[in-house]
């Protein structure tokens, strides 16, 4: 999905960069030191969870930067995908020590978010797309081919 970019809003996102991960039982995702540093950085302990739309698995995002991605992402969808956006308005997790991130069943919905799956966090200015490993090396070629 290609969506409007407010370049005032980018101009200071600080979530850049993508950064592989693995699922583990709860299901939580462990984020690496990378991610860690940079939200030490911003006083980053909560996130939001969000179900995926299309590709990703699901987004996280900071609970400060939530109305902006909720406002970027919502003018770039079809009614139906902007219902479901504000019918499922999310979840607060908390960054847990060692930077483990538990996965509420609300974000998961019916996607295979299981123990020991391999994903990619895509930072996208204020926010992470979850993406399945192999989802996202798929969405790449394609990318690639056209």
């Amino acid at each position: 999905m290609n969506l409007p970019i407010d370049e005032n809003l980018f101009e200071k996102g600080f979530c850049w960069g993508h950064f592989e991960s693995t699922v583990d039982r709860g299901p939580r995702i462990r984020l690496n030191r990378a991610i860690l540093r940079l939200f030490g950085k911003h006083k980053i302990k909560e996130l939001w969870c969000y179900p995926g739309l299309q590709g990703p698995l699901l987004i996280l995002c900071p609970p400060q930067y939530r109305l902006d991605y909720i406002k970027m992402v919502s003018e770039a969808l079809h009614d139906e995908q902007a219902l479901r956006l504000f019918v499922s308005p999310g979840q607060p997790i908390p960054v847990k020590q060692h930077g483990k991130i538990p996965l509420p069943a609300g974000c998961t919905g019916n996607r295979k978010i299981t123990e020991g799956r391999q994903v990619r966090l895509i930072g996208i200015g204020f926010w992470f797309e979850v993406w399945a490993q192999e989802e996202w090396l798929n969405a790449v070629d394609d990318e690639n081919r056209q």
